[in-house]
């Protein structure tokens, strides 16, 4: 694979997909400061990005999932090095997404606000309006745009976690809280493009995946975020929790939520549920532990406050 350096940023890229390693690398260096910001960082870490083909999949290194590209992941390197592994254009794509985008295609869903933002933001950037625009969001155009401007996002994230004191296998021992750690990673989209003034790819993400949640409650009902088995019903329930906290208690309450996380957890593997509603409560000066029970089914306990 050929790669383009930026000092600590490093993109790998399979063949002719020079363009869309440099808007990577773009992003990147971009979003950087404000997740440095974001965690109080001390100090910097690496960031390898690999945009792979499926010819080129097998050739990463320390990849775990070689058999399903489906979704990216990150996993540590060497030397504060961490990885972004994401699947290239001429890879299918993956029907987690498919599942997300879902309730985009029948317009009938939006609401007549939410379908005018929607055409006005995406049809000057590829030229279509109408039923050109439903074609795009089913497309691997979209595809791709998705992956470089929300995923990529999604995994920095990640990465910054697990260097900054959130394991990276955080919940999946069965000690549950799998979901706060998948959540951040989700609002930390949301997050960084506003501050980078992209409000447009903000503003999609969470379409995206609250219309999906909502959608989705039409069948599956009241249904647990910690409950993950569905992954793509997974994160969109973990936006919708995130987004009505911060439309309750502001827009710094997710940033607040990081700091007193990651004050918690050091020295420790991991935080269950109860710890982690308690914080959440904290932060909003109020006991939250009874609408985490009955909204998201995840039990918390009455916090003290300072």
């Amino acid at each position: 694979m050929d790669y383009i350096e930026h000092g600590q940023f490093k993109v790998y890229y399979s063949a002719q997909s020079r363009e869309i390693a440099e808007r990577l690398m773009n992003i990147t260096e971009k979003s950087y400061p404000v997740f440095k910001d974001l965690f109080r960082a001390d100090h910097d870490l690496g960031l390898e990005i690999f945009w792979a083909d499926d010819e080129d999949w097998d050739k990463i290194p320390l990849c775990r999932h070689k058999g399903n590209y489906g979704m990216p992941h990150m996993v540590k390197g060497k030397h504060h090095t961490h990885l972004v592994i994401l699947p290239a254009a001429n890879l299918d794509m993956p029907e987690t997404l498919v599942r997300i985008i879902e309730p985009l295609l029948d317009m009938k869903e939006l609401s007549e606000d939410d379908l005018r933002k929607l055409t006005g933001w995406l049809a000057p950037m590829r030229g279509t309006t109408g039923e050109e625009l439903r074609k795009y969001l089913s497309s691997a155009d979209f595809y791709v745009d998705f992956l470089v401007e929300i995923v990529h996002m999604h995994e920095i994230m990640h990465d910054f976690c697990y260097e900054f004191g959130i394991p990276e296998n955080y919940g999946r021992d069965g000690r549950k809280a799998w979901w706060v750690f998948e959540g951040l990673a989700q609002w930390s989209v949301l997050w960084v493009q506003r501050h980078l003034g992209n409000e447009q790819w903000a503003y999609i993400h969470e379409l995206l995946y609250r219309w999906m949640y909502r959608t989705g409650r039409k069948q599956q009902g009241n249904v647990s975020p910690i409950q993950y088995e569905n992954y793509a019903w997974f994160h969109g329930a973990l936006v919708e929790m995130f987004c009505q906290l911060e439309e309750q208690f502001g827009s710094d309450y997710g940033p607040a939520v990081l700091s007193l996380l990651l004050e918690n957890i050091q020295g420790r593997d991991y935080l269950n549920d109860l710890e982690v509603v308690a914080i959440f409560s904290s932060v909003a000066g109020q006991d939250l532990s009874q609408w985490f029970n009955t909204k998201w089914q995840i039990t918390g306990q009455k916090p003290s406050f300072s």
